[in-house]
């Protein structure tokens, strides 16, 4: 998980402010899940049904640091970016996030938690690489391209999905606004398992997923709407 969450941060970076932004969403849900986990944690009078966290506090702090850092550095890196965070920078975050995700889940007791209680367990888990699953997803389908076409892995192409996304009609900055928009789908999704019920964390993520898709696809249908016209 610590490669994949890692590299996938680093595959982020090609766009300017693409892999900033999507950090700092993911560390402000972590801050959410810390000081949720805070609330649940277990007092001297009730040891049963609720998570056996050590100082969630400490997590919450620091994906706050960390998430206005990103932000701070976001000022600079957006399109025309004056800096750039690098490999070491991206690799950096990912590692961050990863390791904030295995100190959530790895201080939870299973027998402890309820079937209920299940999936809000492991949601920290699952969170840095849902977030991250277009530019893994990006990564697969090019490696894949590549071998198919005889060339490496590694080589060049423009078929990245945001250069597709730029074919699409996209700007820069709508191209990273499409990235940005699923991330936050994907990292509100899963903090509103903490809070509401389930079946109100599907809708959302329905009507979310409907309303990304057609900002996604936006500039093709006006496309179509101004020729029919």
């Amino acid at each position: 998980m610590v490669t994949a969450t890692s590299n996938g941060v680093n595959l982020t970076d090609g766009l300017d402010g693409l892999a900033t932004g999507a950090s700092v969403m993911s560390f402000l849900a972590f801050v959410l899940i810390g000081v949720w986990q805070f609330g649940q944690s277990c007092s001297v009078e009730a040891v049963t049904n609720c998570y056996q966290v050590r100082d969630p506090m400490d997590l919450a702090v620091l994906a706050a640091a960390l998430a206005a850092s990103c932000t701070g550095f976001l000022w600079w890196n957006t399109s025309p970016a004056k800096i750039f965070m690098g490999d070491s920078g991206a690799m950096l975050l990912g590692l961050l996030m990863a390791t904030s995700a295995l100190t959530v889940t790895g201080q939870i007791d299973p027998k402890l938690v309820s079937k209920g209680e299940l999936v809000p367990a492991f949601i920290p888990l699952i969170l840095p690489l849902a977030i991250l699953i277009l530019p893994m997803l990006d990564f697969t389908l090019a490696v894949l391209r590549r071998l198919r076409a005889g060339k490496s892995p590694f080589a060049a192409d423009r078929q990245h999905i945001h250069h597709r996304l730029q074919d699409f009609g996209h700007t820069h900055l709508g191209s990273v606004l499409v990235f940005y928009v699923w991330t936050a789908l994907i990292s509100i999704s899963c903090v509103l398992f903490f809070f509401v019920e389930a079946w109100i964390v599907w809708l959302f993520l329905l009507l979310g997923t409907a309303a990304s898709f057609t900002f996604t696809v936006w500039p093709v249908l006006r496309k179509r709407v101004l020729t029919n016209d």
